[in-house]
């Protein structure tokens, strides 16, 4: 096997979602919105923002596991560590700065 072909294929295991869950990914955006909305009567608890931040992900991936996931997926599997990074790629590239708008928003007299 050449170099190339090792790539690819090393490429293509990492970035591939399961099929199992790719079906539910469109769900997604809803689980961050209702714990968007959700986290604006929490926020002001934190003290950090990494911390936040942190948490919300968290928060959001055990919502979207329990609701989706959790029939399909066992938890602490090669399946479920791909799918919960997926959810914090997603919500690191298309929801960052809104969550540190937030916690900033609510933090600003501080």
């Amino acid at each position: 096997m050449s170099l190339q072909e090792s790539i690819k294929r090393i490429l293509k295991e990492e970035t591939t979602i399961p099929i199992k869950a790719r079906r539910y990914l469109n769900h997604l955006d809803d689980y961050y919105n209702y714990e968007f909305n959700s986290a604006k009567k929490y926020v002001h608890r934190y003290k950090n923002k990494q911390r936040f931040i942190h948490n919300f992900i968290h928060e959001l991936f055990e919502r979207f596991y329990q609701g989706w996931l959790s029939n399909d997926i066992r938890r602490f599997t090669d399946e479920f560590d791909v799918i919960e990074d997926y959810v914090k790629v997603y919500v690191f590239d298309n929801h960052i700065k809104q969550l540190e708008k937030l916690w900033s928003k609510t933090h600003r007299d501080y």
